[in-house]
């Protein structure tokens, strides 16, 4: 039987899950921005990757609740990404702190501090049509110790 294989690094930790792929064909959709690493111990940071060309990262915003159990919906982003492009494949990294850029084309400052012991961080996108806006959680990933 195939497997689709899912790896979060949590601080020290390395999650692994296997999910069953089913026989039929389905479409995957892939999020324009996604979050491909979080570091919460010590130096926190986040790399954010570009699945696809994004002219306007400021029409994302990031948030953070220290429940594991919060629905990504409901969080209210609390930061803005920088008013930047990001070609696809290229990455941003969100740190507390100054330090290395990985391979990121851009580095921004996190405003919020992550709990080690549990937590959900959301990356949601802000769409405006006349009157109303409206975030749509783009990515979110949760962590319990």
């Amino acid at each position: 039987m195939k497997y689709l294989s899912t790896i979060l690094g949590v601080g020290a930790a390395l999650l692994l899950s296997l999910v069953p792929l089913t026989a039929r064909a389905e479409t995957i959709s892939v999020p324009p921005l996604v979050i491909r690493e979080i570091k919460i111990t010590g130096e926190e940071l986040i790399v954010l990757q570009a699945t696809a060309d994004i002219t306007d990262l400021s029409e994302y915003w990031v948030g953070y609740t220290g429940s594991d159990t919060a629905n990504p919906g409901a969080i209210v982003p609390s930061q803005q990404l920088p008013a930047r492009s990001l070609a696809a494949g290229q990455a941003l990294l969100m740190t507390s702190d100054g330090g290395a850029t990985c391979d990121a084309v851009l580095v921004t400052k996190l405003s919020v501090s992550l709990a080690d012991t549990k937590g959900t961080f959301v990356v949601r996108r802000l769409q405006s049509s006349g009157l109303s806006s409206t975030f749509t959680t783009v990515d979110s990933v949760n962590w319990a110790k």
